[in-house]
């Protein structure tokens, strides 16, 4: 029983990867997100993006990769990205892990709170 527990889950994850293969990363998260899920009380990791995560909150909460020009993004005005930092970084009800990739005007800040 483990071991086909294993070939599913391997399975499972080379499937992804046949799906992420050519994608952007934001342009793959859209596309994860549209799909439904078979059991919305099954436990798991749920990847999302923080503008989908308005209203909603989780346990535990991963802001990663904050980069100057990329989170925040250079297209939209800073306060725009300033709502959409504050969106991330109140989802999480127990705990939440926030990293950087480089210089990070939201990272430095948030770094400063916390």
């Amino acid at each position: 029983y483990e071991s086909n527990l294993w070939d599913d889950k391997l399975d499972s994850i080379n499937n992804l990867r046949g799906i992420a293969k050519g994608y952007m990363l934001e342009n793959f998260l859209t596309f994860a997100e549209s799909k439904p899920r078979k059991n919305k009380k099954t436990k798991g990791v749920v990847l999302r993006t923080v503008h989908s995560m308005k209203g909603l909150q989780s346990k535990y909460v991963f802001l990663i990769s904050l980069q100057t020009d990329k989170f925040p993004s250079s297209r939209s005005s800073i306060d725009e990205e300033s709502h959409i930092m504050y969106v991330g970084v109140t989802r999480a009800t127990e705990w939440q892990w926030v990293s950087s990739i480089g210089q990070s005007r939201f990272y430095e800040e948030y770094s400063e709170l916390n």
